[in-house]
């Protein structure tokens, strides 16, 4: 296995074009396969992950999937209504005691747009940022195997499963007029009493789970020393460390 992976990366070292960007369709030329097309890919990515990662390991295309699912992001935050997007806000007014809701303005539109442009942005940020930390926590810190580049690769790709969570999510934000409804660990334990803890278990996004499960999953496969489940680990308890941080600002 250990010898596998090393010819491989041998291989990638020396291939320009599996490092040179963000060009889709690329072949290996130690298989003559290129990556499947984006569409293919980001749905691999759901039912057959580590066949997808091997394949990225020696051709670490990430650019136009990571601009996917910014997309997607923010096509999803389009799609709720006006209507949401004002009552929310006229909640928030009537909570902190700003000013009387019914005098509030139809801001619906204008904050539909900052909203869509926002997720879009800060989802594609936020991708590039994983990317250097994970590089980062795995490379540096506990030694693993793997450039810069295969780690945009796999946050790019694991970042499908936070998208598709918003176009899920879409219809419960709709339905209770709450643009910012998540489906997070809180969302399954109700019963938990309200503080410090259920805020932690709020801020843990179930698709964020996810995505941090896959990204283990395609780290593990960058080096074949390090197993999935200590990938994956690593990940969900980086996750967790992130929400106790976001849950004291709650």
């Amino acid at each position: 296995m250990s010898g596998t992976h090393e010819e491989g990366a041998g291989d990638h070292s020396q291939d320009p074009v599996a490092g040179s960007g963000p060009e889709d369709g690329v072949q290996d030329r130690s298989t003559g396969q290129g990556l499947p097309p984006l569409p293919a890919r980001a749905l691999q990515v759901l039912i057959s992950p580590g066949a997808l990662f091997e394949k990225l390991r020696a051709q670490p295309a990430w650019f136009w999937m990571m601009l996917l699912t910014a997309l997607a992001s923010g096509l999803s935050v389009w799609f709720i209504p006006d209507e949401a997007w004002t009552a929310f806000f006229r909640e928030q007014a009537l909570e902190q005691g700003r000013l009387d809701p019914s005098q509030m303005p139809e801001v619906g539109t204008p904050f539909r747009i900052f909203g869509s442009l926002a997720a879009s942005a800060s989802l594609f940020i936020l991708a590039l940022v994983l990317s250097a930390f994970t590089f980062g926590v795995f490379v540096f810190l506990l030694g693993d195997e793997g450039t810069f580049k295969q780690h945009l690769a796999v946050v790019a790709h694991a970042s499908v499963v936070p998208a598709v969570g918003a176009f899920a999510t879409l219809p419960l934000r709709i339905s209770q007029l709450d643009p910012q409804l998540t489906l997070s660990v809180g969302t399954l334990l109700p019963f938990v009493p309200g503080g410090y803890f259920f805020n932690v278990l709020q801020s843990l996004d179930l698709f964020a789970l996810g995505a941090a499960v896959l990204t283990g999953l395609g780290i593990s496969v960058l080096d074949s020393r390090r197993t999935w489940a200590s990938g994956a680990s690593v990940m969900v308890g980086l996750t967790v460390v992130f929400a106790t941080v976001v849950a004291a600002f709650i």
